[in-house]
Formats: C-alpha cells, structure tokens, sequence
C-alpha cells in the first residue's frame, strides 16, 4: 500500500512540474540590407592654434541591420559603412591624397512603423563613431620625398530613417539616409622620412563634424521562434 502511494505521489509530482509552467514562445524577426551609401562630411576642428575644415565626398557600401522580438516595434540597430572618399584640395585644408578608407559604425534602439501592408518606416539612433584612414607623399626640396600617414577617430550620434518596402515573404527594398553629429576627434600623424618614423597624435580642442549619408539598400527577412519551458 506504501508503495502504490509513492508511486502515485511521484507521478502526481512529476506531471505537475510537467504541465504547471506553460511553454514560452519567443519570436525574432530580423532585417539585414546591404547596398551603396553616399557620404557627404563637413569637418571643422581646432588644435594648436590652427583651423582643420572640409568637406569629403565618400561613396561606399552599407550594411545595416534591425532586430525585433515579439511583434514589438522597438528593438536594436546597428549600421556599418565602409567607404573611400574622394578629398578635393580646392575645398580641404588637406593635401591630395593617396590611399583613403573610411569606417563607420553606428549602435543603438530602432524603431519601426508599418504605414501599409507592403510599406514600413524604420527609424534608429545611437553611438558613432567613423574611423579615417589617409595616407599621402609631398615633395619638400629640402628633404626629399616625405610619408604622411594620417588616421583620425571621431565619437558622436548617429541616426538613421528610412523607408522599406516588402518585394516578397523573405526580401525587401530599402532607400533613406544616416545622420552623424560628432563631437569629439582623435588623431594621429605618422611622419617617415627615409628609416625615420615620427609620431604626433592627440584630440581637437574643438572639433563639430556632421554628416548627410542617402543610401540604397536590397533585404531579407529572417524569422526565429524559441519555445523555452
């Protein structure tokens, strides 16, 4: 008789935690686009008594990406950019340039509103910062052929808005822009004379940098459902 009331009293228990705590069902629907950026910066910074301005033109690719849980419409964004700009003497403080590369990440809350079955308008802020990398040679009579290695980081906001338009259940076209404001700006300066290499780095005093990026971008969906007990 003891034995069939621990029997009973086990199998009581066990289809209790069985079935007292209902599956949880979580879904993840994410958007991932790719496609061309074109960067329009204007710098303005101020370090040791001298004025750095400009404008660089810089086409590049964009990848950016939206995560959603649950049908909710807040989630996270993210936006990388790489570009090579194209620096006009005629409107920079800065020499022509050999080589130039520019990265750009932007980290932060996005935002989405569906205005129609098929259109959407998405919309995220967050951390920036864009890396530049410029490396240019100048002829001093003096000296000879001079190496200039110029990298800069600059830290700001970043935001983006768009529009998304549904091609089909798993892609999707999508056209807007990403705006920065950044407001502080490291640098560094490589100088290389022969076997000689000499350093100078440091922040502007001042430095206010804006920038106007329209791009054009081809997605695809990617849903996820995870059942936890």
């Amino acid at each position: 008789m003891k034995k069939t009331l621990l029997v009973l009293f086990l199998a009581v228990s066990v289809s209790f935690l069985t079935f007292a705590r209902e599956p949880v069902s979580t879904i993840s629907e994410g958007w991932f686009r790719f496609g061309v950026e074109f960067g329009n910066f204007f710098e303005r910074g101020f370090y040791g008594g001298e004025m750095d301005r400009g404008y660089i033109g810089s086409p590049g690719i964009n990848f950016s990406s939206y995560r959603f849980t649950n049908h909710r419409n807040v989630g996270f964004f993210s936006s990388f950019f790489f570009g090579i700009p194209r620096i006009n003497p005629d409107t920079n403080n800065f020499r022509g340039f050999d080589n130039t590369t520019q990265l750009g990440f932007i980290f932060g809350v996005g935002f989405r509103r569906e205005l129609s079955e098929r259109f959407t308008l998405h919309y995220g802020v967050g951390l920036n910062t864009i890396i530049s990398l410029f490396d240019f040679t100048e002829h001093i009579p003096s000296i000879g052929n001079v190496e200039f290695e110029v990298s800069t980081i600059t830290l700001g906001i970043g935001s983006d808005v768009g529009f998304k338009l549904r091609l089909s259940n798993t892609t999707f076209f999508s056209f807007g822009s990403i705006f920065t404001y950044d407001f502080a700006r490291f640098w560094s300066t490589d100088t290389i004379i022969g076997p000689i290499r000499m350093n100078d780095s440091g922040w502007d005093e001042i430095f206010r940098g804006i920038s106007i990026r329209p791009y054009f971008t081809i997605g695809f969906y990617l849903l996820r459902e995870t059942i936890r007990f």
